[in-house]
């Protein structure tokens, strides 16, 4: 689920953790979301843009972007 945090907080600093394998995979992962939903997330949440990456994304965890989407829109 850190790639959600990734996605939609841009203020979360992973600094101490670059080198950890499992956040660069969060990382890659919410970069590859962001690029798949680029403009849905850009009119949501305006955030800063995540570094473009096309690989493909597990749509078995749509349900959860959408909610996540849904809950961070809610308490803004």
């Amino acid at each position: 689920m850190l790639w959600l945090e990734i996605l939609v907080n841009e203020h979360l600093d992973l600094s101490p953790w670059t080198s950890d394998p499992s956040v660069q995979e969060a990382y890659r992962t919410a970069c590859r979301w962001y690029t798949h939903y680029r403009r849905l997330l850009t009119s949501l949440l305006g955030r800063t843009p995540l570094p473009s990456d096309k690989g493909p994304i597990d749509y078995r965890d749509y349900r959860a972007f959408a909610e996540v989407l849904s809950f961070v829109c809610a308490h803004r």
